[in-house]
């Protein structure tokens, strides 16, 4: 997260902010765990020590960017990450995708997706209206002008 951020619209930092307090929650559990195991802890510094041991030592995000109208999180799991954890942590995940294909990418309100809007989601009010061009001649911007003005005269 440090080198890219959250690259996807402020509308789902909500779905952002609620997977990340259900990870939040997997990762204390796991750490409690291994807490009330010193051994376990010890297994974990000394693997570290000798070098054995791979970095990152829980899940760590790297990502969260928005595809072909859903959100996308890169997520590298941690060594000491169980595989209970690891799968709670994958349905958090697939949940918030799930909630980000429903959800205006730009503020939040119920939407669809959108394959002329960049291939995103949006609702009806954050959608602009799409110009009408003629398909057999260039674009010009008087034609479009004049193609604007006369739609507003016939209102």
């Amino acid at each position: 997260m440090a080198h890219f951020g959250i690259q996807c619209g402020s509308g789902w930092y909500a779905i952002i902010e609620e997977l990340a307090r259900e990870v939040e929650e997997e990762l204390r559990v796991m750490w409690e765990e291994l807490i009330e195991l010193p051994t376990s802890l010890a297994l974990v510094d000394e693997t570290l020590l000798l070098g054995r041991g791979v970095y990152p030592i829980v899940p760590v995000c790297t990502d969260i960017f928005q595809t072909s109208g859903e959100m996308s999180v890169v997520v590298t799991d941690g060594h000491v990450c169980g595989l209970d954890t690891w799968s709670q942590i994958r349905g958090s995940i697939e949940k918030a995708i799930t909630k980000s294909r429903e959800t205006c990418e730009s503020c939040g309100k119920p939407g669809k997706y959108r394959k002329g809007y960049l291939n995103r989601v949006y609702c009806d009010a954050c959608v602009g209206p799409i110009a009408e061009f003629e398909h057999d001649a260039p674009l010009s911007i008087p034609r479009m002008r004049n193609k604007l003005e006369s739609s507003s005269d016939s209102k």
